[in-house]
């Protein structure tokens, strides 16, 4: 069994004189359990065949609460005694019998032997606290018989257990009327019978342990092929069970492409009565809390899935080291973030847990690795080991990697294996002799750590080359390594074009001599990181996970703190300093004289602390702020009242460790709060709200490390790579196929997309047949176009209007006439009206990113949900005129008011392909509360974290639905200058980028369609901003939508502009503009419109805390 945060530790294998070479084992057993008295009654028939020869006693092993009796097809002889203290199989907790059994006299065993166990009584261990790394939280049992479920396993010892191999069943399992039972295999047989329910599992798969679970369950199926799909929830939740279901699918077909065919017949996700995150062969059982979790459907569950290769598939051989926890974490953790354009990120996280928890006490080599304890274990047998299999594919490249699993799979199916039987499979696939490679990174503790010590540009005879100075610094053997090298270099504009490149080095201190035709910009190590290597400090933000790992820590707690909070935070730091006595101290800042001791983590407790601004503020300029009003966050602004806090800084003094703050406003959300921080280790911020609290806020601080980069010049740009291919992808979005309808889209023959225009007649017609092709039905009984006519006062005159919609009928009836609408707009400005800037009225506008980017992403939604059952009807509509005042939504709004057809949220997609590296924006989310929590749990499902901001400066479509009271939102990749543009082409756009916004817009839709209606915050007109067309002027400033706090903060500001020339640059908070004050963007935005170009304008800004001054000279927008 495996588990999504430890492992269940087995009792140890038995020592003595027994018969102990391996026999085919089988059980065929009958169970009946009472679940009012916790007791069961057993009858089990177990075939013991291909015996050796022999006259050695064999052993079983059962519980000790219950009777037993048996008979056997022989003459044997049979004694049972207690299991002592002393003996190699004995157990605080789980008392045993042992069973053994020998030929009578001197007779051998003959190589067929049937025995008959009969055995009843009370198996009910009560739940106990788990481990300190079982999610300090999560409770443990070896078994348990109660009215809320059943729970039994090889650790229950609710069967023989003979020790001699892995073992086949078949169980039949009796339950109370209304109950349902799961195990391994096929269930062959279910029917009520004697006022209760017998089913039937056949298991001819070979298995370590036995598990038998059971409870009240609402079943749920799914065929995938010829796979059954379950799942089994305590409660019906039919959407929460489709999900599961459809995910199920989804990752069986992904591994069984990757890998090769899953080898049982059924997974099933399996609701537990208390919390867990267990993983057996074909199921998995999850407690109620974790399954519902919005993120473990995409990162914990997958995992689980793919132990049914690694762990239940190929055994762990765990005497030779446990290389499944680390092949698993690769394959599902780190390939889902591969996927998404986030490996380099979890990688970086992984070496940054070995850093942070891994010190020279606690190392140990990977073939010593058996499973996780504590933080230093996960960080060596899945953190290093992930590593280890990911520069083994570097080196040998995909295909060769993957041919290289897939015969290990089917080579040793069934079987145990060690990390050295993985050897020769890879072997064979590179064509290269890995000995010092599995020597070096399975059978050495430790890592490298490299340091770039000289970069210098040399000229030759040929031209030009690098000589890099590179340096292994940790204590003893150089390790065999191939160091990637990033190499940017000078270009058009700055930086050209990035060469990465793999240079093998073997010397403590080695001399890299690389050849370059161009002149260098700048030069990194391991930009990726590909090398499992210790980091540099630097190299990582300061983090909560840094505090946690400190191997000493002090505690300094506010002494100004009221009550109850002093309370609190006494209690809080009394049990932290109990987890390690010895290493944590615990003071007051009243005695915590002079300066703190270095050498150790600090954890500063308290609002008042009065070390806070010293440490957080001296840490490197962090953007953090407190005030009387309460704390910003990356200029996210946060009142102390209903909220917590967690920051990190590097300690200023000592930057090889790091401080943490925590306060909060509430002493009863204190508890909840410090048991969360164990899981936002990798962050260096947090903000909680309420007793419960719920995250919301986190973020990790910049980092970088000189010691692994050098520039050439001091305009260099740092070296920065695209993310790497991902060894597979099975995400629903094909970045090529949206590039495709952008080009279409943004073509010449399409005209821009102008109103009144021949190429926009085009596009409606080409975005109708895909909606047709995607399997969506008509708006109307024969047509995809809502079609009317409107007078325009200036511009093309009366125009010809038409929206293109299609539809996708719900199928639950207690929602009908419910629906979902995402939208996106499809026109643009032609030849430049209605938003011509000055010198660009006549030329072709293509809109790629305006709002082509859009469409391609709302064509891809309607072809992943267009052959789909939806519990919600939803509605895909390409929106006509909005550039000319939203004149297509509008219609469409005023021509559904009060019909059947009810529209019950809105997304709207609209300049969404240059996303980059920030994270995309979600405006509006003011009109309904639930928003934050769906753009984050949607975020999680993708692995694309979205911004949400409740109020809606965009001006687009969705505001046609809000002010109608209907919740609506619009997705938004950010601002750029080329922003109604003839500049705004294809080339431009981050397809990638889009390619995650379309899958983030996914989930959210997936849980707007079946989840429950949200509720209107009635944000209407009132929270809405005009369209910018409005205003005459521009000043070039790049707004920041994301600023919460009071005035305008800047993202950039266009080159050449008035903004540009004032001085002002990306992080200043315009705080007045004309001697009028300048509370939000709206504000700012407002004050322009009543400006003429040529008009010059004070304007008064924040820069690093300071309020400066600046004029300005409008021009003509």
């Amino acid at each position: 069994m495996f588990t999504l945060l430890a492992v269940w530790v087995g009792i140890v294998a038995a020592a003595g004189e027994s018969l102990s070479a391996a026999a085919d084992i089988r059980h065929d057993m009958a169970v009946s359990l009472s679940v009012q008295t916790g007791s069961l009654e057993l009858s089990d028939r177990v075939t013991l065949s291909e015996l050796a020869p022999s006259t050695a006693a064999l052993r079983a092993y059962l519980h000790a609460g219950l009777k037993l009796s048996m008979s056997s097809s022989g003459s044997l002889d049979v004694r049972v005694s207690p299991v002592r203290e002393g003996h190699p199989r004995f157990s605080a907790e789980v008392p045993l019998q042992e069973i053994e059994i020998r030929p009578k006299g001197e007779e051998s065993w003959p190589a067929e032997a049937l025995l008959t166990f009969k055995a009843s009584g009370k198996l009910s261990h009560p739940l106990r606290a788990g481990g300190e790394d079982y999610a300090r939280g999560f409770q443990e049992t070896p078994g348990l018989i109660s009215p809320e479920g059943a729970y039994l396993s090889g650790a229950s010892f609710f069967y023989p257990r003979f020790f001699m191999g892995p073992e086949f069943f078949r169980m039949e399992v009796r339950l109370p009327a209304g109950w349902k039972s799961v195990s391994q295999g096929r269930r062959t047989r279910e029917e009520a019978q004697g006022g209760g329910v017998v089913s039937v599992w056949d298991s001819p798969e070979p298995m370590d342990e036995i598990y038998l679970i059971a409870a009240p369950f609402s079943e749920y199926r799914k065929s995938v092929g010829k796979i059954e799909a379950y799942a089994m929830l305590r409660n019906a939740d039919p959407a929460l069970a489709q999900k599961y279901l459809d995910a199920t699918g989804g990752y069986l077909d992904l591994y069984g492409r990757l890998l090769g065919d899953y080898v049982y017949p059924k997974f099933a996700l399996v609701e537990n009565f208390w919390e867990t995150g267990y993983g057996m062969p074909s199921f998995t059982l999850l407690g109620p809390k974790v399954l519902r979790l919005p993120f473990i459907l995409h990162t914990s569950y997958p995992h689980e899935i793919l132990h049914n290769w690694w762990g239940n598939g190929v055994f762990v051989d765990y005497e030779r080291g446990n290389w499944c926890e680390g092949l698993t974490a690769y394959l599902a953790d780190h390939l889902l973030k591969e996927e998404k354009g986030l490996g380099e990120q979890y990688r970086r996280d992984a070496l940054e847990g070995y850093l942070n928890y891994v010190h020279s006490g606690s190392d140990f080599p990977l073939d010593r690795f058996k499973e996780r304890h504590s933080s230093a274990t996960q960080a060596v047998g899945y953190g290093k080991s992930l590593m280890v299999f990911h520069m083994l594919r570097r080196s040998m490249g995909d295909e060769a990697f993957l041919r290289a699993l897939r015969a290990f799979y089917q080579g040793h199916r069934f079987r145990a294996a060690g990390f050295d039987d993985l050897r020769p499979y890879f072997e064979k696939a590179s064509g290269k002799d890995l000995g010092g490679f599995f020597r070096q990174w399975v059978h050495r503790a430790g890592a490298p750590e490299i340091e770039l010590s000289e970069a210098r540009v040399e000229r030759t005879r040929q031209g030009r080359r690098l000589r890099l100075e590179v340096a292994q610094l940790q204590e003893g053997d150089a390790f065999q390594l191939d160091v990637p090298v990033a190499i940017s270099f000078e270009g058009e504009g700055g930086v050209g074009e990035t060469r990465l490149l793999s240079v093998p080095m073997s010397e403590k201190r080695q001399t890299l001599l690389i050849d370059v035709s161009s002149p260098p910009a700048a030069v990194r190590l391991d930009p990726r990181y590909d090398l499992f290597r210790k980091l540099d400090r630097a190299e990582t933000p300061p983090t909560i996970g840094q505090t946690l790992g400190a191997e000493k820590s002090v505690i300094v707690i506010a002494e100004k703190e009221p009550e109850p909070l002093q309370a609190a935070y006494r209690s809080l730091a009394e049990a932290w300093r109990a987890e390690k006595p010895g290493v944590v101290s615990v003071r007051t800042d009243a005695e915590a004289e002079g300066p703190l001791p270095k050498g150790r983590g600090v954890w500063l407790l308290g609002r008042s602390n009065r070390f806070r601004d010293a440490v957080l503020k001296g840490g490197g300029g962090l953007p953090v702020d407190f005030s009387e009003g309460g704390v910003s966050l990356e200029g996210r602004h946060f009142p102390w009242e209903g909220h917590g806090f967690v920051v990190s800084a590097r300690r200023p003094e000592d930057a090889a460790f790091s401080a943490t703050w925590v306060a909060a406003a509430q002493a009863q959300a204190l508890p909840a709060l410090a048991r969360k921080l164990v899981h936002y280790g990798k962050y260096s911020y947090l903000a909680f709200e309420g007793e419960r609290a719920d995250n919301a806020a986190k973020g990790a601080w910049p980092a970088q490390s000189p010691r692994l980069s050098r520039r050439f010049s001091p305009a260099a740009a740092p070296v920065r790579l695209a993310p790497s291919e991902p060894l597979t992808r099975r995400m629903a979005f094909s970045s090529e196929r949206m590039k495709g309808d952008v080009l279409r889209l943004a073509s010449a023959e399409m005209e821009g997309r102008g109103l009144g225009s021949a190429g926009l007649d085009q596009a409606a017609d080409y975005l109708a047949g895909r909606l047709q092709e995607a399997g969506l039905k008509p708006w109307s009984a024969n047509s995809y176009f809502q079609e009317w006519s409107a007078e325009l006062s200036s511009g093309p005159g009366r125009v010809a209007l038409k929206n293109v919609i299609g539809i996708l009928p719900g199928s639950d009836p207690g929602l009908a006439g419910e629906w979902v609408l995402v939208s996106a707009h499809y026109d643009h400005l032609g030849l430049g009206w209605p938003d011509a800037r000055p010198g660009a009225q006549g030329r072709l506008h293509p809109g790629a990113d305006d709002n082509a980017s859009g469409v391609s992403a709302l064509l891809a939604l309607a072809e992943t949900f267009g052959r789909g059952a939806l519990p919600r009807g939803l509605i895909f509509a390409a929106f006509t005129g909005e550039e000319a005042g939203r004149l297509g939504s509008r219609r469409f709004v005023k021509e559904n008011t009060g019909s059947p057809l009810r529209v019950v949220a809105a997304v709207n997609l609209d300049t969404v392909g240059r996303l980059g590296g920030r994270k995309p924006v979600a405006l509006g989310t003011g009109s309904a509360r639930e928003w934050a929590r769906l753009i984050e749990e949607a975020g999680n499902a993708a692995g694309q974290a979205a911004d949400a901001v409740a109020e809606d400066p965009g001006g687009s479509d969705q505001v046609s639905f809000a002010e109608a009271g209907i919740p609506a939102i619009q997705l938004f990749a950010g601002p750029h200058e080329d922003y109604h543009r003839p500049s705004d082409t294809p080339e431009k756009l981050d397809y990638q980028g889009l390619s995650r916004i379309a899958a983030l817009t996914r989930e959210l839709l997936q849980r707007l369609v079946s989840g429950p209606g949200l509720t209107s915050a009635g944000l209407g007109a009132a929270g809405q901003a005009s369209r910018p067309a409005a205003r005459r002027v521009s000043l070039g400033t790049i707004p920041d939508f994301v600023f919460s706090g009071e005035g305008a903060r800047l993202s950039g500001v266009s080159a050449g502009s008035p903004a540009e020339k004032a001085g002002l640059r990306p992080g200043d908070v315009i705080v007045a503009l004309g001697g009028m004050p300048v509370k939000s963007l709206r504000e700012f935005s407002g004050l322009l419109k009543d400006r003429r170009p040529g008009e010059l304008i004070a304007v008064g800004y924040i820069r690093d805390g300071r309020r400066e001054e600046a004029s300005a000279t409008l021009e003509a927008r």
